[in-house]
């Protein structure tokens, strides 16, 4: 069953366009094609719909390959873009490249054009899943982002060597400071003590969460009505690939449970 194939052709022979259309028939696809000669009717073809394959002359009475490649590249569709030309040397064509276009094939050669059709069209799928992916990387990074921003839970993330990375507001809060003041610094030179030292070492080797419940915030907290007690709670952090980033404290403040 042959694949149907929205193509836009910017050709100024009618001919020309019907062995393209025909060489992708041959190939095994569907074209539901249109021909447009001018950068008007393009940039009202690229206006009105979502093209599967743009295939483009170089050189055509009203504007060339790379003025088509232009509007292409401003209407911010993503289909392959093919230059098909009797009259493109390899230096124009490797600029062509250069400047955005997916292959090039000479009108003589047209065997080429199902195999680069099939190939690019591979190629835009993966694009596709990669931009779909990480779009929604980035939208649950900006949701990470503002929880980590506004939540009264407080959060340090410290790098192997115990170094501050990042602190959020209400971690450097509680202990009176900006959270400018803590990247870079060692947790253990603002905050000696052996014992939290090996429970820390232990989590970053083993991997295994430690908890802590009801401890007392000290060591520069500035709470002025008394004391301050938290639950803590420590993780490694690791890449998707298994390398370890560092660990993850998560304080919450119990003080009215105790």
């Amino acid at each position: 069953m042959a694949t149907t194939l929205n193509v836009l052709i910017v050709e100024d022979s009618e001919d020309d366009a019907l062995l393209v259309v025909n060489g992708l028939r041959r190939g095994g696809y569907d074209p539901r094609w249109e021909r447009v000669e001018s950068p008007e009717g393009m940039r009202e073809a690229l206006d009105r719909r979502t093209w599967d394959l743009v295939i483009s002359d170089y050189l055509m009475p009203q504007f060339d390959g790379f003025a088509a490649l232009d509007s292409y590249k401003t209407s911010g569709q993503d289909a392959p873009f093919i230059i098909v030309s009797g009259n493109i040397g390899e230096d124009i064509a490797v600029d062509a490249m250069r400047a955005g276009a997916h292959d090039y094939i000479m009108k003589d050669n047209l065997r080429r054009l199902v195999p680069a059709v099939d190939r690019e069209l591979r190629e835009v799928d993966v694009r596709r899943a990669r931009k779909a992916a990480q779009d929604e990387l980035d939208e649950a990074t900006a949701l990470l982002e503002k929880v980590f921003s506004i939540t009264h839970v407080m959060v340090a993330y410290l790098d192997e060597s115990f170094a501050f990375v990042r602190v959020n507001p209400a971690y450097a809060q509680a202990y009176g400071r900006e959270m400018r003041d803590f990247p870079g610094k060692n947790y253990f030179d603002l905050f000696p003590d052996p014992t939290n030292e090996t429970m820390f070492r232990d989590v970053l080797e083993k991997g295994r969460p430690a908890f802590s419940h009801a401890l007392p915030l000290t060591c520069g907290a500035v709470r002025g009505d008394g004391a301050v007690f938290v639950n803590r709670s420590v993780h490694r952090l690791t890449e998707p690939d298994g390398r370890v980033r560092g660990i993850i404290l998560i304080l919450l403040d119990v003080t009215r449970e105790v």
